[in-house]
């Protein structure tokens, strides 16, 4: 068991709060102080994550209560946190958003409760002073359950401004306001099609200094670490996942997809497939030419490609040997940004070919949510019937499908069944992120259909 590690929640009364502002400058000041700090962000969300790893300079996984059972988001918080001082988890949304039911699965909220997680509440206080004394007190009776611990402002625009906004919240929920960030636009993040552009894109990174630098003189960070200290134990779970090492690197080798194009993934699904055995070797559509040595799998996570169309469609070299891989039977898994990859084309720009269909770019968000789906015929994850748990999140859409096409999972969304996904011999394409910690026996799998193709050769 990991011993009681220091654990705070940062959430926002919104979307648009500031809360992964605050949370990438904090852990940034943390880890200038030689603090080992843990960074995590909850729900299905990529973008901030590259945020907060480059600024604790640590991977930053997510923990998603709407996938992901209490034990096996104990269990995974505690993998990653088994060598560090404090634990800094991002909400997602606002503090009780979440999926649409009134379950509270995949809140921030209950995200807390299960790993008895002090929380943080930013509010936007931009246009409010006493008010904020209403707005804070409506969340803190909302859930009294919820491990709500203090509060910090957002877009203060003066230390009067603040004083008023701070005593209203303090009078009326018996709570502290630990700080604030100022108003100010420098402190801004730039945004596109999919939320804040990604910490890799380094001409676009946000004023992590001035905002590590605002916390310092406005915010009690002394006080935030006393609140992470006075988390009680996390409660037992029961682990399931080996340590990597366990396997000697004997195992197959996965080929991942990792460059400016292709960056979206689960962490925690290349800490499974390895804790099943397999190595795992990055390569980039960008700029190889071909495969990894030995590759015997293929896993090409989400991103942007439709912003790389001319780069991965010149690369015609390594379009070549996936397409021969794919036809010799070699495992490939391509979630969102793969599926369009190995699609006929992206734009008008020819890409694998190696699933039906070419891939259009939308003005507007196609598919945005949990769903269940159930597996039509076998593949590399699962057996046909099998019921799989994923998220999408995607503007593009495929045209141009074959009517003879069989589409791989029964879609149930809102009370609608759709058709979705696709498969070519071992390669199963589909716009689903899927999130190897619900079941582990899909990356078990998977890291099987491999060894099995290296057997064969």
């Amino acid at each position: 068991m990991t011993p009681n590690i220091p654990r705070i929640v940062i959430a926002g009364t919104h979307s648009g709060a500031g809360k992964t502002s605050f949370t990438m400058a904090l852990l940034h000041l943390l880890t200038r102080q030689e603090i080992r700090v843990q960074p995590f962000k909850a729900g299905p969300d990529y973008i901030d994550p590259s945020f907060h790893s480059r600024a604790a300079g640590r991977p930053c996984p997510n923990l998603d209560t709407k996938l992901l059972s209490p034990s096996r988001v104990r269990e995974l918080f505690s993998l990653h946190t088994a060598d560090a001082d404090l634990a800094v988890i991002e909400g997602v949304m606002g503090l009780y958003d979440g999926a649409a039911d009134e379950r509270e699965k995949g809140r921030t909220s209950h995200l807390a409760k299960v790993l008895r997680a002090p929380v943080l509440l930013m509010i936007d206080a931009g246009s409010m002073a006493q008010s904020a004394g209403a707005a804070a007190l409506g969340y803190r009776n909302f859930d009294r359950n919820c491990p709500l611990a203090g509060f910090i402002l957002n877009r203060i625009g003066s230390p009067r401004h603040y004083d008023m906004a701070r005593e209203a919240i303090e009078k009326a929920t018996g709570l502290p306001v630990l700080g604030y960030l100022p108003k100010d636009p420098a402190l801004a993040m730039p945004e596109r099609h999919l939320g804040l552009v990604p910490a890799w894109e380094g001409e676009m990174l946000p004023p992590v200094e001035k905002l590590a630098e605002a916390i310092s003189r406005y915010v009690d960070v002394p006080k935030i670490r006393e609140i992470a200290r006075s988390a009680p134990p996390l409660p037992r779970f029961k682990p399931v996942l080996a340590a990597p090492e366990a396997y000697n690197g004997k195992g197959p080798l996965i080929a991942f997809a990792r460059d400016e194009a292709f960056q979206f993934y689960y962490g925690d699904n290349l800490t499974i497939l390895e804790s099943f055995g397999a190595r795992l070797v990055p390569f980039s559509p960008l700029k190889d030419s071909s495969l990894p040595a030995e590759t015997a799998g293929v896993y090409i996570g989400g991103g942007f490609p439709e912003l790389f169309t001319e780069r991965l469609s010149d690369n015609t070299s390594l379009l070549g040997d996936i397409r021969r891989a794919a036809g010799d039977g070699m495992p490939m898994l391509a979630e969102c940004g793969g599926l369009m990859y190995l699609s006929g084309s992206i734009e008008g720009r020819p890409m694998a070919g190696i699933i039906p269909g070419n891939v259009v770019m939308g003005d507007r968000m196609r598919t945005l949510g949990y769903c269940k789906v159930t597996l039509r015929r076998n593949t590399i994850l699962a057996r046909k019937g099998s019921r799989l748990t994923g998220h999408f999140f995607h503007w593009s859409r495929l045209e141009a499908i074959p009517d003879e096409t069989e589409e791989v999972f029964e879609v149930e969304r809102r009370g609608e069944i759709t058709r979705e996904g696709f498969a070519y011999r071992n390669v199963l394409a589909t716009y689903l992120h899927l999130h190897f910690g619900t079941n582990p026996a899909w990356a078990k799998s998977f890291v099987k259909a491999c060894a099995g193709y290296l057997s064969r050769k």
